[in-house]
């Protein structure tokens, strides 16, 4: 009776009943067991929970979660309005219906809360939930796995956990003690779990990450070892579940990862291989090609498994196995992977170089996966797998020279502007800053397309409150005191934080990527512009802006100086400049060498700055610590940026008497360490491209040859022509006529012609 039957001459697995439960107890499990919904089911465990024991317990848990999706599917086919709305049919994710065949995704995810709300809110919950808790310890594997993941699932796919009516805190605590019941007996009894169960109950901790990231190290070594010991025995299903869970979340990577002995990771990677021959195999249905994308993107995430995949050969395998989806009809005559699965493929190869490299020798992969996602695209109208998707392309683009066509080109123009409706705020600048990089793909949008991507940049920053900052606030108090505490959902639970939500380095990276897309810049209105300068300057007003807000803030403003005056005004409407200086003076000591230059380079061209840092420098000059720092960092720089120093040398008088004579001479090595590359067309025309410079075209390519030669040269002039130069001290003033002797000695007669006419036009 019910769903977890001992196995024969397995006392182990038999709990404590080495003889067999009572008649009372197998007419009980029945009872569950058959219980017509959730609240016949509720009301035994009510009625009769002081009679349950184990078994009855994980036949209970395992019951409800599927008496309340049977509901909420009921409730869904009664009451959708279209059958066709909405996702794919019968799409499977990990094994299990995301939603039930033939309903819409509104239709079920609608009808999904209303069930999850109300099972939440039923006192009777608790009582279960205690039962599994004070039971715990008398379950036998396989109902160790099948508890763990109807918990999971309660959790996860119907929102019915945490109960409505705990607080955090109680939450907190009951969850710590659930997992310390479940955990001593996933030590006890994970060396007798089958595969399945090892990979169910990794599933489960994936699910319910506030229960996995509360298992015992001693419980995750046990399960890694099963895993290890049942490697052979893995579907790729089961593979899929196993490898997902491990790189779930940081915490899971750093808890059941971190568990994974080195010979598990190769038994694991040898059962990836085996699962997939790359001369044979053929996905059967749509289950199997969401395995191989689960496999690839939970791969190249874990650095030890991605190393034990390559000792395989197993990159040309996966690779082989997601070149075969690509190009394989399903049953609905529908080319390739779906949205989601194909998101999650690409998404690996742009964050993994093995798998792209591999990808890039196989002929007609890139075609194949490109074709597929042109198929897919009018299909799925998931808006965050679709800007994963836009990412992912852009990077593999860049990195490997795979070409666009026609039909991907318009088909990702069309994608970003019918999605960008649903877009959140989080996810914004991700589908904008794919539109910055996929500059082709840009030229497609429409008029009306990029109307609607404005307006989801509108409605991302119009959204942002004070409650926004906290979790900046909480990473700036973390820096000070240098430590880490727990998870964001540990720390930000009792204040209400929502973890996935739209936060300041979130905020400040998007403006960026608003910023790099020239259509996008011409398509906000003022309103836009209004709402941006706000959010910006509310976050700026916290205090809490971390040195990479500082960087995209000023990196932002600088990119739109001369295109977008709007901007300028509603920055000045808004009051952003000093809050921003006081950021990033209150940053300086956090700012990495490549910051400071960006801050001094920002400082340099606006004029909105430069006066902000004036005035809110305090009792120690703030061009006085922009210049200590600088002299910090110079020894780091490359030869890009150390140019950028001796410019905004050259070009704020006012920050280059406040330098140390041995801050000079850091800035000074520094830029003499990097001479041949100034003075070398072909480096200097590596180091543009490598700074992300346009030099297409030859005029540009021209320029960008002998630009940082012109420029250190020029600004070593401007620093000649200081009234206080005088000031700098002898040895200061040697070591610049030296610098600027050195490098003009190696430039040709062209380039030294150019460095003159430059230096006269700045004089002028």
């Amino acid at each position: 009776r019910g769903v977890y039957r001992r196995r024969e001459g397995d006392a182990s697995s038999q709990g404590s009943y080495p003889s067999g439960p009572s008649k009372e107890h197998v007419r009980l499990n029945g009872d569950l067991a058959h219980a017509r919904g959730v609240d016949a089911l509720l009301a035994i465990v009510d009625a009769r929970g002081d009679e349950m024991n184990a078994v009855n317990v994980a036949t209970a848990v395992n019951s409800l979660w599927k008496q309340a999706k049977r509901e909420a599917r009921d409730i869904a086919r009664d009451e959708r309005r279209d059958p066709r709305q909405g996702h794919r049919r019968g799409e499977t994710r990990f094994g299990e219906s995301v939603w039930p065949v033939g309903l819409g995704t509104q239709d079920w995810e609608a009808a999904r809360d209303r069930v999850g709300t109300k099972l939440s809110h039923d006192p009777r919950l608790p009582k279960l939930l205690r039962l599994v808790r004070e039971k715990g310890d008398e379950l036998h594997a396989r109902a160790v796995s099948g508890v763990m993941h109807s918990l999971g699932v309660l959790r996860a796919d119907l929102r019915a956990l945490p109960v409505g009516r705990w607080t955090a805190r109680f939450e907190k605590s009951f969850t710590a003690k659930l997992a310390g019941a479940l955990s001593s007996r996933v030590e006890a009894t994970a060396a007798e779990m089958n595969a399945q169960e090892v990979a169910i109950a990794y599933n489960a901790c994936a699910k319910y990450d506030a229960l996995g990231e509360r298992l015992t190290p001693d419980a995750w070594l046990a399960l890694a070892l099963a895993a290890s010991k049942q490697s052979s025995g893995f579907t790729p299903q089961g593979l899929a579940m196993t490898l997902n869970a491990l790189s779930k979340t940081p915490a899971m990577e750093a808890t059941a990862a971190a568990a994974v002995p080195q010979r598990g990771w190769e038994a694991l990677a040898r059962a990836v291989v085996s699962a997939f021959p790359a001369a044979t195999w053929r996905p059967n249905d749509d289950g199997d090609m969401q395995s191989v994308a689960v496999i690839f993107n939970a791969l190249a995430k874990l650095d030890h498994a991605a190393l034990a995949i390559a000792g395989e050969d197993g990159w040309r395998v996966l690779v082989a196995a997601a070149v075969t989806c690509a190009r394989t009809r399903t049953a609905r005559n529908e080319l390739g992977f779906n949205g989601q699965a194909l998101a999650m493929v690409l998404n690996a190869f742009a964050n993994c170089h093995a798998a792209s490299s591999e990808l890039a020798t196989v002929e007609g992969g890139w075609s194949a996966l490109r074709d597929n996602f042109v198929a897919a695209a009018p299909r799925d109208t998931r808006a965050q797998g679709a800007c994963m998707i836009l990412n992912a392309s852009w990077k593999l683009i860049k990195e490997h020279g795979f070409e666009t066509s026609a039909e991907f080109r318009r088909a990702a123009a069309d994608f970003a502007a019918r999605i960008a409706e649903d877009v959140p705020p989080k996810t914004t600048g991700l589908l904008v800053n794919s539109l910055a990089k996929l500059k082709d793909v840009a030229a497609e949008v429409t008029p009306e397309g990029w109307r609607r991507i404005a307006a989801c940049v509108h409605r991302a920053y119009a959204s942002v409150g004070d409650a926004n900052f906290e979790r900046d606030r909480e990473k700036i108090r973390d820096l000070h005191r240098g430590d880490e505490r727990g998870s964001f959902a540990e720390r930000f639970a009792d204040s209400g934080f929502e973890v996935g939500q739209f936060d300041g380095d979130e905020l400040t990276a998007t403006f960026q990527s608003v910023c790099a897309c020239d259509p996008l810049v011409d398509a906000l209105g003022d309103d836009t512009w209004r709402v941006i300068s706000a959010a910006v300057a509310d976050f700026a007003r916290t205090g809490a802006m971390s040195p990479d807000s500082v960087f995209a803030t000023t990196a932002s403003y600088n990119a739109l100086q001369k295109r977008a005056p709007r901007a300028f005004a509603a920055a000045d409407a808004c009051n952003v400049w000093e809050p921003l200086a006081t950021c990033a003076l209150s940053r300086l000591d956090d700012m990495n060498p490549i910051f400071v230059i960006q801050t001094l380079d920002a400082a340099k061209k606006l004029p909105e700055l430069r006066e902000a840092l004036d005035k809110v420098g305090g009792s120690v000059s703030g061009w006085a610590r922009l210049a200590e720092r600088l002299g910090e960092t110079a020894g780091e720089l490359d030869a890009v940026n150390a140019v950028n120093a001796i410019s905004a040398l050259g070009w704020m008088p006012f920050l280059a008497v406040e330098m140390s004579d041995k801050g000079w001479n850091t800035v000074l090595d520094r830029l003499r360490t990097h001479e041949t590359v100034l003075t070398d067309r072909r480096l200097s025309l590596e180091a543009a491209m490598l700074h992300g410079h346009d030099v297409s075209g030859a005029a540009a390519s021209a320029a960008a040859e002998t630009k940082y030669a012109e420029k250190s040269v020029s600004g070593l002039h401007l620093i000649q022509s200081h009234e206080g130069y005088d000031s700098y001290g002898k040895a200061v003033r040697e070591k610049i006529a030296e610098c600027i002797e050195r490098i003009e000695g190696k430039m040709d007669d062209e380039t030294r012609a150019k460095v003159h006419k430059r230096f006269e036009k700045l004089s002028r």
